[in-house]
Parts: structure tokens; C-alpha cells; sequence
């Protein structure tokens, strides 16, 4: 089992921090400490700081791959996908079925918005289908706090 691994997004500062400790449920809110900041200086998780957690898996140049990142999908051959990058979300979603996972129901954990795989479960299909598992190469771009404008940049 993986050790869950944390990072949290300052609003307020538009600024991405490594996180070090999390202490969830202090004094009924969740407290992080951070790099970068004196060990004095805490961020309580809310208004002006979100927390993303690595999903246990790395890109094509070793970066960790975290929720919130804004991925280019590859193939098995090595070629790339040329459609909208995709976005790391977690929650309840619909899992493929050419999946591994694959199930009729809804599954919680994370996954690619808009849905890769589009088994009639997602208005906005992107055609990777059956080609695409955690042995193609992703590649990551971008993240949602910083870099929203590769998404827009898609939907035009």
C-alpha cells in the first residue's frame, strides 16, 4: 500500500506547496504544514487552500501524476492522443468497460474528465477507448490552478 502524498494550492498566494504533515480533523477543520513555509506558519484547509493527492502513478518524465493535473493520454505504440487534454478528478464516477475495473455501477477513486471512455456514461467523448491503459505514456501539462488556460484553450 501506497503512503498518501499531498499537495496543497494557496489561493490566495496562486501558489503550489509540497505538503509535509496533515492533520486532519484538528479542531474540527484539516491543518497542513508545508515546504516552503516557516514550521510556525500552518494552512488550514478551506477558503484559501485545497489539497491534491497523488494518485500513486508518474508521467513519461517521472513527475507524479496529481489530482488536478491536465494530462496528454498516449497509446501502447507510442503515438499520442491529438484530442482535449484530459483532467485528474477523483470521485464517484463510471468505470469503462474495456477497463480493468470494469463494472456496471458507479466506482469511487480517480479518473479522466472528460471520460475517455465513452460507454454512453459521458455527453463529451473523446475517442481513446480500449488503447489507453497506466502502460501508455501520459504526459503532464499543466494543472487546473495554474495553467486553466490549456483547458480553454481546448474548448474553443
Amino acid at each position: 500500500m501506497r503512503r498518501p502524498k499531498y499537495q496543497a494550492w494557496h489561493k490566495r498566494e496562486q501558489k503550489m506547496y509540497e505538503v509535509t504533515t496533515l492533520l486532519m480533523g484538528f479542531e474540527g477543520k484539516d491543518l497542513v504544514r508545508v515546504k516552503g513555509k516557516s514550521v510556525h506558519e500552518e494552512l488550514w484547509v478551506g477558503d484559501d487552500v485545497e489539497l491534491r493527492e497523488y494518485i500513486g502513478h508518474l508521467d513519461v518524465h517521472s513527475k507524479e501524476i496529481h489530482e488536478g493535473d491536465i494530462l496528454l493520454l498516449g497509446y501502447g505504440d507510442g503515438s499520442w492522443y491529438t484530442g482535449a487534454p484530459v483532467v485528474v478528478k477523483y470521485g464517484l464516477h463510471y468505470v469503462g468497460f474495456d477497463s480493468d475495473a470494469a463494472s456496471s455501477g458507479p466506482a469511487l477513486g480517480f479518473y479522466f474528465s472528460p471520460y475517455p471512455y465513452d460507454e454512453g456514461w459521458n455527453d463529451e467523448p473523446v475517442g481513446v477507448g480500449e488503447n489507453f491503459s497506466w502502460k501508455s505514456p501520459v504526459e503532464i501539462i499543466g494543472n487546473v490552478w495554474e495553467n486553466s488556460d490549456l483547458l480553454k484553450e481546448q474548448a474553443k
